[in-house]
């Protein structure tokens, strides 16, 4: 799979508009509908990696198509010694019951 097609996939999973991706990697939507096209094919690293922040795709599957899908929210994470131990097993216990999703 292409940049171009993971670009088309994010664009299409995200609702966002070739400008507001090229907003968020800081570029124009100009190279973004390069890329699109086939007519350029690669975005350097600070770019990739501010597109990476503003969507949630890991930097690794948009540049190389490896790796999970999306990264972990950053609002997602819990950290578990704010909580009571009661709590830290109840949590526990709750988000093991969630299931996993090959992303």
């Amino acid at each position: 799979m292409s940049l171009a097609e993971r670009l088309t996939i994010i664009k299409r999973e995200t609702s966002l508009t070739g400008t507001k991706l090229g907003q968020l990697a800081g570029v124009s939507k100009s190279a973004i509908s390069k890329i699109m096209v086939g007519k350029s094919h690669n975005l350097k690293l600070d770019h990739l990696f501010k597109l990476s922040d503003g969507t949630g795709y890991s930097a690794e599957w948009i540049a190389i198509g490896r790796g999970k899908k999306l990264t972990t929210p950053k609002d997602f994470i819990i950290d578990l010694t704010d909580y009571s131990p009661e709590n830290r097993t109840l949590i526990q216990d709750m988000i093991s019951h969630i299931p996993k999703q090959d992303r």
